[in-house]
């Protein structure tokens, strides 16, 4: 059953261009996600979850200048 805010997403999905993405890109967006669900189950505030987004992203990838 797929509701309108998935169907959304699904055709947006269908317009990511492949070629851009990076070898980055999987292990950042997966931090992105921890923190939004950290911040929609009351377990951080946004302030604290972007933060440790921010350091996850550091520690995970030293050679990228992080700008907070």
């Amino acid at each position: 059953d797929v509701c309108s805010s998935d169907l959304f997403f699904l055709e947006q999905a269908e317009g990511i261009d492949y070629s851009k993405v990076t070898k980055y890109d999987k292990k950042i967006n997966d931090a992105w996600a921890a923190a939004i669900d950290s911040i929609k189950t009351g377990e951080k505030s946004k302030e604290d979850a972007v933060d440790e987004f921010y350091d996850v992203v550091a520690s995970t990838y030293p050679e990228i200048e992080i700008q907070r």
